[in-house]
Parts: C-alpha cells; sequence; structure tokens
C-alpha cells in the first residue's frame, strides 16, 4: 500500500489504485464507490451515516462521511474493511480474512 499526503490531504493506493482519501482539513474520509455496494449490502453500521461528496474528487467515483472522534473505531474498522475487500477484488486469488495476504500496520 503506497500512502501520498499533501495539504492535510492523505490518499492511500493498492495496487496503483485509490481506494481511500482522507481529507483532514474538511474533517472527511472518502471511499472509492467500487466497494461501496459491499460496504452498504453486507456492513451494517449505524444509523444514519451521513454521506457526502468531495468537490476535489470526481462525484461518480467517490463519496465519503464526516469524521466524528467520537466514533474512531468505526471509522478505523470501515478503512480495515474496505481494504480488504478492495484487495479481493484487485487481486487474482481471493483471499479470505484469516488467510490474507493484504494485511494493514498502523
Amino acid at each position: 500500500m503506497n500512502v501520498i499526503a499533501d495539504l492535510d490531504i492523505s490518499i492511500f493506493y493498492f495496487k496503483k489504485r485509490p481506494f481511500i482519501v482522507m481529507d483532514l482539513s474538511n474533517e472527511k474520509i472518502y471511499f472509492n464507490d467500487s466497494g461501496l455496494e459491499w460496504l452498504r449490502s453486507e456492513k451494517q453500521i449505524e444509523q444514519p451515516v451521513q454521506w457526502t461528496r468531495s468537490k476535489y474528487l470526481p462525484s461518480k467515483n467517490w463519496v465519503g462521511l464526516a469524521i466524528n472522534n467520537e466514533r474512531d473505531d468505526l471509522i478505523i474498522q470501515l478503512i480495515d474493511e474496505f481494504y480488504l475487500a478492495t484487495c479481493d477484488m484487485l487481486l487474482i486469488n481471493p483471499i479470505s480474512k484469516g488467510n490474507s495476504s493484504c494485511k494493514l500496520s498502523y
């Protein structure tokens, strides 16, 4: 995984494809829309989740939610699960969570 950070915006890449953008100046985190159907259908998170559009990213490819300090554990869980889903989609041989070559480290 590669990270490019500038102007309080961090872009996380997996296999040269961006999958998460953290916009710290606007206190938002954006996910690539390609994995959101999985996120919406399988992961039922606290409602309501306020999805927003970024004025800097193409509207059809990215959606995000406002970062709330009280929900840090939810943000970390979303990043972990979204990364694994992205990894599964991009690798030729899908991986399971128990036997993963795509591990996040903090």
